[in-house]
């Protein structure tokens, strides 16, 4: 699980990827699927729109985080440098987040709670 948990954090990062796996139903049937920044692609159908916005982006010292979903209550809000290292975590509170302590670079921004999460690639600039 934790090699998959990577494997998406570099694909949010740097771009899309493509997944192959395998399912077993009596005979094996292999399915194809690719990942996106923002969408998720399965047999070129989308799945699911990713309702996170945060801007500006590339950001120099505050940025906006909008969740555009029925109830973003009581999310947690996570930080990830590109060595998919966490350097933040917190309960997010809807409002603007200083980022003047982050060095230059691209991160992955990811708010998550309970059986959701979205994620939004973040750069920094100066």
């Amino acid at each position: 699980m934790k090699k998959f948990n990577y494997v998406l954090l570099f694909a949010a990062l740097f771009g899309s990827i493509s997944l192959t796996t395998k399912a077993q139903t009596g005979i094996d049937t292999l399915k194809q699927g690719n990942l996106t920044l923002g969408k998720i692609k399965m047999n070129n159908q989308k799945v699911s729109e990713n309702p996170l916005f945060v801007y500006p982006n590339p950001a120099s010292k505050t940025i906006d985080i909008r969740l555009n979903v029925q109830d973003n209550k009581g999310y947690y809000l996570e930080i990830y440098d590109n060595l998919g290292m966490r350097i933040l975590f917190q309960v997010w509170n809807g409002k603007m987040l200083d980022v003047s302590s982050l060095s230059p670079g691209v991160y992955l921004l990811r708010l998550h709670k309970e059986q959701e999460s979205y994620t939004q690639k973040l750069i920094i600039e100066r």
